[in-house]
């Protein structure tokens, strides 16, 4: 993390914060929970990010699947949100036939984001008026 913080390889004559510059913060969050995990020996770090990167679509399809739910006050909502969201799969990435590496991150801890506040709200919105 030090070399990357302080990089004088990436431009020359220069130092850079690599990880601010290049936005590295998610595979540096990886990295230490491939560390933390015990993962070292028993599987491939590539194998562990892509691993992560499908967990966090599990995540974001689930809180789609959520949100819908909260919403219409039925599972069969949730489960037509997530149909559409694989049929629709390629319009949601710029790459087609790859994992997306970099664009999923945030996506996922933004759905979680809505499905809380659709339920807070939902929730204050049905009680009694103040």
């Amino acid at each position: 993390v030090f070399e990357l913080a302080y990089n004088n390889k990436s431009v020359p004559l220069k130092t850079i914060n690599a990880v601010q510059q290049l936005t590295l913060y998610p595979e540096l969050i990886a990295s230490a929970l491939y560390q933390m995990s015990g993962s070292k020996g028993v599987v491939d770090p590539l194998h562990f990010y892509i691993g992560i990167l499908f967990g966090l679509q599990g995540i974001y399809v689930t809180a789609l699947f959520v949100t819908s739910w909260i919403m219409s006050k039925t599972w069969l909502a949730g489960v037509l949100t997530v149909a559409w969201f694989i049929i629709n799969r390629t319009d949601t990435t710029r790459m087609e036939y790859s994992i997306p590496v970099r664009e999923n991150w945030a996506l996922p801890y933004f759905a979680c984001q809505v499905a809380a506040l659709t339920g807070f709200l939902k929730n204050n919105l049905n009680g009694p008026a103040s």
